[in-house]
């Protein structure tokens, strides 16, 4: 259970309105690319970056290319071009689960992804894009985009449908922050360590553990053990003249 802040940023001036097996891949969902993360001169998931604790690029399978080996077993996962290479192409009934790790249970943190949603969770439920269970996670509802570690950091907007978004949030031991195509569209001040997590694990692209599931596309996740800067995020959301 965590506790929430509802901040509504003034998304007009960041460009937002504040408003396996065998699967099929849903209706609707649009495969041109998004900007990668070309900026970076070194690999997307860097096995010598000791920050870098879950990294999976889903090019066919749920492979945690960070070097930690938080693989996740996937159930009802089809794949389709993504924002470099493959997607997962998710329904309501896929299933991306890694087991509970120490790993991905740090004082610190960054959480970025690539999502391309092609329906919003009904009213009064929310998605996951990556949830570890009663310690932190990204998630988002018809009108909010979500940051959660010690207490949660909401945003009001409505992610646009069929349609490739970068999400991020950072915590430094002090600050929340969260990004939305590498732009900060809010902060909170959130004194504490992350929760220590439990035994369910973490999910990838659901609530963990058995709340609604995404439907769409998930590409390109990463966890790192510190807060990235906004110019990293900023880049990793494939922009140009980041800060």
């Amino acid at each position: 259970m965590y506790r929430c802040l509802v901040v509504t940023s003034l998304f007009g001036a960041c460009g937002f309105s504040a408003t396996s097996n065998g699967a099929s891949p849903p209706d609707g969902i649009a495969v041109d690319s998004a900007p990668s993360d070309t900026t970076l001169d070194v690999p997307f998931c860097d096995p010598t970056d000791a920050k870098l604790v879950g990294c999976w690029e889903l090019e066919g399978n749920g492979h945690d290319a960070s070097g930690d080996g938080n693989d996740a077993t996937m159930t009802s996962v089809a794949y389709q071009s993504g924002v470099t290479g493959m997607a997962a192409v998710l329904t309501a009934a896929s299933d991306l689960h890694i087991g509970a790790r120490a790993s991905l249970g740090p004082p610190h943190l960054s959480l970025e992804a690539w999502i391309n949603a092609t329906t919003l969770p009904a009213a009064g439920n929310r998605t996951g894009v990556f949830d570890n269970d009663s310690a932190y996670g990204l998630f988002y509802t018809a009108s909010t985009v979500t940051c959660a570690g010690n207490t949660a950091l909401t945003a009001t907007t409505t992610l646009p449908m069929g349609t490739w978004t970068h999400l991020a949030c950072t915590f430094d031991g002090s600050v929340l922050a969260l990004y939305i195509d590498g732009t900060s569209v809010a902060t909170l001040i959130s004194v504490g360590a992350l929760g220590p997590g439990n035994t369910q694990g973490a999910v990838l692209g659901g609530n963990a553990p058995t709340g609604d599931r995404m439907v769409g596309l998930l590409d390109q996740v990463r966890v790192f053990s510190e807060p990235r800067t906004p110019a990293q995020i900023c880049a990793a959301a494939g922009k140009q003249n980041c800060p």
